[in-house]
């Protein structure tokens, strides 16, 4: 998700077995709530490259992801 702040509701949602990512959030602040992730190298991810970033992670759960947050680098 890359785009205005707050501009969309990520909101029970289910992904599975993405090749790289569940969910990339960029150069924003987005909140995601009541999600699954299943599957995949990276759960999830925060890139900020122009702007500064925040993602929350609220009641997410994130499954079977290949790396954990403090061993991927970009």
């Amino acid at each position: 998700m890359f785009g205005e702040s707050g501009c969309c509701i990520v909101d029970y949602n289910k992904l599975k077995d993405n090749r790289f990512f569940g969910i990339v959030i960029g150069d924003s602040e987005h909140i995601v709530s009541n999600s699954k992730i299943f599957g995949g190298q990276v759960g999830a991810a925060a890139a900020a490259t122009i702007a500064n970033n925040t993602a929350i992670l609220d009641q997410v759960k994130i499954v079977g992801a290949e790396y954990l947050f403090n061993r991927f680098r970009l």
